[in-house]
């Protein structure tokens, strides 16, 4: 049997949603603050903030309250998906940044 608290659900999906409006205005305030330069100025970090926080958006998994609505595997596997692209994202990072650290 499922069962769910309804007050416990609503909470939860206002929270993953204000986070969610949070990272979308940070990465757009981000975008709009390196819409000056161009691409080929900005450094390493810059470049791969821009790539994170669209992955990091998904990572909060925007598709939760399908869970909810929907009785299939998508949305489970949506939130895999987007949990294993994030991850990679990030370790993919840490190790160009190593790399570049280690020249």
């Amino acid at each position: 049997f499922k069962t769910y608290n309804p007050a416990f659900t609503k909470l939860e999906i206002w929270f993953r949603f204000i986070f969610l409006l949070l990272t979308f205005l940070v990465a757009c305030w981000l975008a709009h603050s390196l819409r000056k330069y161009a691409v080929y100025d900005w450094s390493i970090e810059q470049k791969w903030m821009s790539i994170l926080l669209p992955f990091l958006l998904l990572y909060n998994d925007p598709v939760f309250p399908m869970t909810f609505l929907l009785e299939s595997w998508v949305p489970a596997f949506l939130d895999a998906l987007f949990q294993a692209s994030f991850l990679c994202a990030l370790l993919l990072f840490w190790l160009c940044i190593y790399h570049g650290l280690r020249q």
